[in-house]
């Protein structure tokens, strides 16, 4: 009866091992991009002990977050994920989930075989302008191998979402402000006195912007005539981006930049 036993308990621990089943590996609430980045490192470890599953990602946003909120943080994760290491693209699965109270993220390790996780995820009210996402861009301030420096791929996620939005509606249109920024810190001066220090972006730095989001759009299927883009003036902060979608009739956002530089402002970042 004993050997019986034995041989159960070890055709069950051979068959976890070489049939993995679907498994929570982690979760966790409000984060920094510093824990995010631990937690993940982590992570990176389970999937490679696991070359028949896939990395499955679940990101719940906060009541107050912007709808593409999710699409931003899991760019930057499976950017971080393929940079850091051989895993590739295919294995990552980003999954947007409901807003709650508090941000949080679950981490799942999902059999190849079996299905993938699955959470309510609400629709977007395509009848009034929305504020789908505000996204603030500065890769030249990213530091190197952090999970924070992947602006671009941020951008670029959100773009894609925002037109997967933008096409159940044909009707509709995208307002998409452009908004430079002035890199503000604050440092002191010689009497101790703190003081603002500001480096205003070059107008020039827009074009790649306006590029990229003319690019994105045409790709996705959303016609140019359909797509709004202005330039908003400066925010005080780093460079910034918000996506509007417009149902027809639809209240017409308008651009509110916080800062009014000089005219002979001499400094600039280019």
């Amino acid at each position: 009866m004993k050997r019986m036993y034995s041989l159960i308990c070890l055709l069950t621990i051979f068959t976890q091992f070489i049939f993995p089943q679907s498994r929570k590996i982690d979760e966790f609430g409000s984060y920094n991009s510093e824990e995010l980045q631990v937690r993940v490192e982590m992570f990176i470890e389970q999937i490679f002990t696991e070359p028949q599953s896939f990395g499955q990602i679940l990101i719940f946003r906060r009541e107050k977050d912007t709808f593409g909120f999710p699409y931003k943080i899991g760019a930057a994760i499976t950017s971080f994920l393929t940079f850091r290491s051989s895993i590739e693209k295919s294995r990552i699965i980003i999954t947007p989930c409901n807003a709650e109270k508090d941000r949080r993220i679950e981490l799942w390790m999902v059999p190849k075989f079996e299905e993938l996780r699955t959470c309510e995820n609400e629709s977007l009210n395509l009848t009034k302008t929305i504020l789908f996402d505000s996204i603030y861009y500065d890769p030249e301030w990213g530091g190197c191998c952090s999970i924070d420096q992947f602006d671009e791929e941020e951008y670029d996620a959100s773009l894609k979402a925002f037109a997967t939005i933008l096409k159940k509606n044909h009707n509709s249109k995208a307002y998409v402000f452009f908004y430079l920024g002035t890199n503000i810190y604050w440092t002191t001066d010689k009497r101790n006195k703190e003081k603002a220090v500001r480096t205003l972006d070059s107008p020039m730095l827009i074009k790649e912007l306006v590029k990229t989001a003319k690019k994105v759009m045409s790709e996705n299927g959303v016609e140019s005539s359909r797509v709004i883009l202005i330039n908003g003036g400066y925010k005080d902060s780093t460079r910034n981006i918000e996506l509007w979608y417009v149902p027809q009739n639809g209240e017409i956002p308008k651009p509110k930049p916080n800062y009014f530089p000089k005219k002979y402002s001499v400094k600039r970042k280019t």
